[in-house]
């Protein structure tokens, strides 16, 4: 198990995890869930588009 805060982030920088791997229920509707939190949360961290 790899722990996660409320973001999905781990302790490792640029490393999240969701689903088994991490620290919740093994659910798909969780997985799917914490998935969709680390993909806004890698979106919101990447450089905008200057276009």
């Amino acid at each position: 198990m790899i722990r996660t805060d409320k973001h999905q982030r781990t302790s490792i920088r640029h490393l999240y995890a969701a689903g088994d791997i991490g620290n919740t229920p093994n659910q798909i509707s969780v997985a799917s869930g914490e998935a969709a939190i680390a993909a806004t949360v890698i979106q919101r961290s990447l450089p905008h588009n200057a276009s």
